[in-house]
């Protein structure tokens, strides 16, 4: 393992636990429509539980590779698979992340306008889209600051939504 000596740079657990909460929440959140229209409860259940322990198994691998090595994806990719090895895997990631960028913009742009329909406002989805798309981009080419800045305001606004959808499914109406 490379010797590292601490950052002093390196962000608080507050700002890391909103980021990994933004995170976990997403997956979730993005799919539990398109499942919950085709899944009874208890599918739905068990579905996004095996997925939940899924991804959390994945990411406490991910995490404690990043945290030992203390580099980032592409020095640890170099790392095991070399100077040219490394090129080729983080270029097959970019075209995966652009992909889930689109995707994940894409679903916010619908969401988003079916919430804001329901309230009577009409704003485009081709506009909600490349919002969306303007905003997962920028997070990830500025990186974590960035992306602590958003979750700061991103994960109140999400736990504000789930309790609202909570309501909403307790008591039948909005």
């Amino acid at each position: 393992m490379r010797k590292t000596e601490n950052a002093p740079n390196t962000a608080s657990g507050l700002r890391i636990a909103m980021i990994l909460l933004g995170i976990a929440v997403t997956p979730v959140l993005l799919s539990s429509s398109s499942l919950g229209n085709q899944l009874s409860g208890s599918q739905l259940i068990t579905v996004v539980a095996l997925g939940g322990i899924i991804l959390t198994l994945l990411a406490a691998i991910t995490i404690c590779v990043g945290e030992k090595a203390r580099l980032p994806t592409y020095g640890i990719v170099k790392y095991a698979f070399g100077e040219k090895g490394a090129v080729a895997i983080n270029i097959l990631m970019a075209v995966s992340l652009f992909g889930w960028i689109a995707v994940t913009a894409n679903m916010f742009g619908h969401s988003v306008h079916d919430l804001l329909a329901e309230h009577g406002l009409d704003v485009p989805v081709p506009l909600l889209v490349t919002l969306g798309c303007g905003v997962f981009v920028a997070s990830t080419a500025f990186g974590f600051a960035v992306l602590g800045k958003i979750a700061q305001v991103a994960v109140p606004v999400i736990a504000l939504v789930l309790v609202y959808i909570l309501y909403v499914a307790m008591h039948g109406h909005a």
